[in-house]
């Protein structure tokens, strides 16, 4: 599966299993001058179940767990898929973009020595 359909399918399924409902009906009936503030604490809402999920991967690893780590991985991944999805992120340029970069920087670079 490609990275754009990935988006689409995990972004389209939770839509369908009601997940943005709710965050839909309260962000559209705040006033104008309330709207950015909500949408940033649905954003970071939105990261921290990210960040859950890989607390989840952690205690698979902690557990010898490797099956349920490959699933919390996944989750992660349509997590962050369901998140560009809403937020119509291209996360497979920014990617591309990323491993550009990643590749001309120097070795072990950022590391404090």
């Amino acid at each position: 599966m490609d990275i754009k359909t990935l988006i689409t399918e995990a972004h389209q399924t939770a839509v369908d299993h009601g997940f943005w409902e709710n965050w839909g009906e309260i962000l559209c009936s705040l006033p104008e001058d309330l709207s950015y503030t909500f949408e940033d604490y649905v954003r970071n809402s939105c990261l921290m179940l990210m960040a859950s999920e890989l607390g989840e991967a952690c205690e698979a690893i902690r557990r010898g767990d490797e099956a349920n780590l490959a699933e919390e991985l996944a989750d992660v991944v349509i997590r962050i898929a369901d998140f560009c999805g809403w937020q119509c992120i291209d996360l497979e340029a920014a990617l591309i973009e990323k491993m550009a970069k990643n590749k001309n920087r120097p070795y072990m670079h950022g590391k404090k020595l």
